[in-house]
């Protein structure tokens, strides 16, 4: 009794959430995988089309502390994705189409809805196999369809 009146919210925040399905822990463990995917693919774009000069380092280093956070599935960390994954899914999109010509301002949204939706789809709620599918569907052909367009097109100059 007196052990969990002493923990800190730290030590709670650390131990895996017990409470989750096996299906959410399945769920949980995708979408952290996506993440890191994605980390990796535009690292790998922003390096072949700025030549290295305009890495997004503060984007790869948050999802990269949420995606460790949702693969342990400690704490709130999933509820941060999907609070991260909006807010990206909506503030990208907006200063894309301020700032960028209209098919550049498209090709990025596209793609970070397919990272947002996928997220989305399994992060809330209890994810079934059929919707696990749909998340990893949603990533592979909007993000990783979209990049791979773009590496064919950068590859075919």
């Amino acid at each position: 009794m007196f052990e969990k009146a002493l923990e800190s919210s730290a030590d709670r925040a650390a131990k895996p959430d017990e409470s989750l399905s096996p299906d959410q822990v399945a769920a949980h463990k995708i979408a952290a995988i996506i993440l890191i995917v994605n980390v990796v693919i535009t690292a790998v774009a922003a390096i072949l089309l700025s030549g290295g000069q305009d890495i997004p380092l503060v984007q790869i280093v948050i999802t990269l502390v949420v995606a460790q956070g949702v693969y342990r599935r400690a704490g709130h960390w999933a509820t941060y994705a999907v609070v991260v994954g909006l807010a990206g899914g909506v503030l990208l999109p907006a200063i894309a189409f301020w700032q960028q010509p209209l098919a550049s301002a498209i090709f990025g949204t596209v793609v970070t809805w397919g990272v947002v939706g996928a997220t989305l789809i399994l992060l809330i709620g209890n994810p079934s196999r059929a919707r696990r599918m749909a998340g990893i569907a949603c990533f592979l052909f909007l993000t990783c369809g979209g990049y791979g367009y773009l590496l064919a097109r950068f590859l075919s100059r």
